[in-house]
């Protein structure tokens, strides 16, 4: 292999280089301003691309946060002023010089439950307290049933727990506010300007599927009190059943308010000669304990899968199978998608994470 030498003087390439990339940038810089003279609007990705970094950097950079250097801030605040940048119309408070602020709208339900602590919702909404925290941005909780109190506070972009008619109340405040809201499903709503989505229609044909794969031929789906929210998992779970040639059914029950009720119901489908169970009940051990009230062994005579978030659930006798959707995973991306919407970067649908573990009580 021969290997081409220049004569040329090295100094002489890297000082020409460098020069290249100067006139480089200086044409990129020419070339933004000369987009922005022609009217267009500037953005957050105007700025991070005039100025060589991502748009996390960018956005952190103008909002002064810890992280990029003092350099870069810099770097990235001229190429703000040369673009003419100005924070989204969203982005109230910053405009102002004030600290920006995200509320939250929760469904009163979600936290008046026994061991609240257990739940998802209290592992999501921790972990958003102290994602937005990080960035500086305080977090104003408050019930749907109470919307009025967010009167006086000067607010940047506002996130509903639940999807509900509370987005009514909401815009009769007059906020003007990009408006997020967690959801089930991907529904559309023109009041919103993007939706967390949680496919729990995904969860439910996963947990089936396996269970499925193992032979159970006559599935059940049991709610508690949020059948309501959740109906998106019976109308997954009898379009599967109908794929699959299989008789769904599917019962609601009280949950907590009556647990020997719910036990005795549950032992009744049991002794009906229903095979499987994915259960979205608060406490899954109710299925268990009715399965020793019908003389029904899980996995053998029954398989199980619960939505739970419970971390005892591999070390019980029949380690359990289940669904979870990841609290503390989720809380962190939604205060990101809360921050990314106060720079002006709302995602129509950000897909949510969730996770089906098989164990024992499914045949796994």
């Amino acid at each position: 292999m021969r290997l081409a030498v220049s004569d040329a003087d090295p100094t002489e390439c890297c000082t020409s280089e460098r020069n290249h990339c100067r006139s480089e940038q200086r044409w990129s810089h020419s070339r933004h301003n000369a987009r922005m003279r022609s009217g267009a609007q500037p953005t957050l990705a105007h700025v991070a691309r005039a100025a060589g970094v991502s748009k996390t950097t960018a956005s952190a950079s103008l909002r002064d946060l810890p992280g990029p250097s003092a350099q870069t801030k810099a770097k990235v605040r001229e190429a703000a002023r040369q673009l003419g940048y100005r924070v989204s119309v969203g982005a109230k408070s910053l405009r102002v010089g004030m600290q920006p602020t995200a509320a939250v709208i929760f469904d009163p339900a979600i936290v008046d439950r026994e061991h609240f602590v257990d739940t998802y919702w209290a592992q999501y909404m921790n972990s958003m307290i102290l994602t937005a925290s990080a960035a500086k941005v305080p977090v104003i909780f408050v019930s749907a049933t109470d919307t009025l109190a967010l009167e006086g506070h000067q607010l940047d972009v506002v996130l509903f727990m639940t999807q509900d008619a509370m987005i009514d109340q909401l815009e009769g405040l007059g906020f003007g506010l990009p408006l997020l809201a967690n959801a089930t499903s991907a529904f559309t709503d023109p009041r919103l300007a993007g939706v967390l989505m949680h496919d729990h229609g995904a969860a439910t044909t996963e947990a089936f599927g396996q269970m499925f794969d193992v032979g159970c031929r006559r599935p059940a789906l049991i709610f508690g009190r949020e059948r309501t929210r959740l109906g998106v998992n019976e109308v997954v779970f009898r379009e599967w059943c109908a794929t699959k040639g299989v008789e769904p059914t599917v019962i609601q029950l009280s949950d907590g308010d009556d647990p020997a009720a719910s036990i005795a119901e549950i032992a009744d489908l049991m002794l009906s000669g229903i095979d499987s169970i994915y259960t979205l009940l608060m406490n899954p051990s109710y299925v268990v304990e009715a399965s020793r009230a019908a003389g029904k062994s899980i996995p053998e005579d029954v398989k199980l899968v619960a939505q739970t978030e419970s971390t005892a659930i591999g070390v019980w006798d029949v380690p359990l199978s289940n669904v979870s959707f990841l609290g503390r995973e989720s809380g962190k991306i939604a205060a990101q998608a809360l921050l990314a919407a106060i720079d002006g970067n709302v995602e129509p649908v950000v897909h949510m994470p969730h996770l089906f573990t098989a164990r024992a009580s499914s045949g796994a």
